[in-house]
């Protein structure tokens, strides 16, 4: 059985994207190096995963980032951190796009150096760069044509033997996770079916107008894409290359972002008395930007495979840090493990305003993180601080009137309490 798993772990290799920002959260850095337990990164984790698995089987695991050139130099120079550990780390950056004009749809960039002119055009562009920059013909010719990818931001998506061997027996070209969708997952995309091709697609929500969104509820469409994909090299390397048979066909998004006035344009307002640019001037921009799971419209022998949700653990938002960063988890190896003293089924939902959904305000009102072992739910709304040893138990909400703060005390349990107003919560 064990060279059984060496001979699987010689054919893969694992591919995180590590393109974002994590401006929503507001990082001005990869999301890759933000600390989220233990004093380790995402980029830490990933690692001592990775690491553990080859130790654990004498096996040679290779990591590959892809990077963007928001991403590239901070996490190239982060790599030296690992030089003992082991894992053999391969980065190539995706390419970059000029964002357009709303109004003329011309590109807005003048140069290479307006970086704010620039985009990613996002992870769905993994597989046109792996092959751009060489990187999946060395892994075929190292007989690995198997990728697992996954976003950095997701501890949850480890290597898993049991999938690699299905995928690999049964020569499935593309196979994409789903987990039971939640209703609070709204970042990301559904799995639809083609009535004539009866191919698979996926459908993100943010190509949904907003109008049709309800159409689209939990309990119909109760699947969601965890961007876990498992991919054969062999298949895919029919798109590409001079002798791809077809194209890669790709959805595209179109986004509209809001930056600051480029610094270009900025310098050529300082010289120029008739260009009405100030510093605090934002502009709209679009940009296209393609999702990697709508590759799967491409392989009709694609297959989804329906897996728990302890396989998504994503961190897009502030309350998402804090449930990964509490104490409803234990970590063994790099892995996320439910607390086995936890007795409620599901993992706690929590709500706050803008107070905390910046880095900043989370951890200036959460300092020291409370004890959720036993949270169903949480809802914060306006200006709360929470003092040490607090303890919250099933659901909390706590709302401060405007203008006013609440001030949770050192030591304070919350059991299914509602609190409000401007006070500070007396010691029971």
């Amino acid at each position: 059985m064990v060279e059984l798993k060496k001979t699987l772990l010689n054919r893969v290799a694992i591919v995180k994207l590590n393109g974002g920002l994590g401006i929503t959260m507001g990082l001005n850095g990869p999301k890759s190096e933000l600390e989220l337990v233990q004093g380790k990164t995402f980029l830490d984790i990933t690692i001592d995963q990775i690491s553990n698995l080859n130790k654990k089987f004498e096996s040679n695991v290779p990591l590959i980032l892809m990077n963007s050139f928001n991403t590239s130099k901070i996490t190239e120079n982060s790599l030296n951190r690992y030089s003992q550990s082991g894992v053999r780390i391969i980065t190539f950056n995706q390419r970059k796009f000029p964002r357009l004009d709303t109004q003329t749809l011309n590109p807005v960039a003048t140069s290479q150096m307006d970086k704010d002119c620039w985009y990613p055009p996002g992870h769905g562009d993994i597989y046109h760069s792996l092959f751009k920059e060489g990187i999946a013909q060395k892994l075929l010719d190292e007989k690995r044509d198997i990728i697992f990818v996954s976003n950095m931001d997701n501890p949850g998506a480890i290597l898993d033997l049991r999938i690699l061997y299905n995928v690999m027996d049964k020569d499935i070209p593309f196979t994409m996770e789903i987990t039971d969708r939640k209703t609070t997952d709204i970042r990301g995309g559904i799995i639809l079916q083609d009535h004539v091709t009866k191919d698979l697609r996926l459908v993100e929500l943010s190509q949904v107008p907003k109008s049709k969104l309800e159409k689209l509820d939990p309990v119909k469409f109760d699947f969601w894409n965890t961007n876990n994909i498992w991919v054969n090299l062999n298949h895919l390397k029919n798109f590409f290359g001079p002798n791809a048979e077809k194209k890669l066909e790709m959805d595209v998004i179109i986004n509209t972002r809001t930056v600051h006035a480029p610094f270009s344009l900025l310098e050529q307002s300082q010289n120029n008395l008739n260009t009405n640019f100030s510093e605090d001037q934002q502009d709209h921009y679009l940009q296209l930007e393609i999702p990697a799971g709508s590759a799967i419209q491409n392989f009709p022998k694609a297959k989804l495979l329906r897996v728990d949700r302890s396989r998504y653990r994503v961190v897009k938002t502030t309350s998402d840090l804090m449930i990964a960063q509490s104490n409803i988890f234990v970590w063994k190896d790099g892995n996320m493990v439910m607390n086995p003293q936890r007795k409620l089924p599901n993992i706690p939902t929590i709500k706050w305003d803008q107070e905390f959904r910046l880095i900043s305000g989370y951890k200036k009102r959460i300092p020291f993180l409370p004890n959720i072992l036993h949270l169903d739910h949480l809802t914060v709304s306006g200006s709360v601080r929470f003092g040490k040893n607090v303890t919250l138990k099933g659901t909390v909400i706590i709302v401060a009137t405007h203008g006013g703060e609440i001030h949770i005390p050192d030591g304070a349990i919350l059991e299914n309490n509602v609190v409000g107003g401007e006070l500070n919560i007396v010691e029971h």
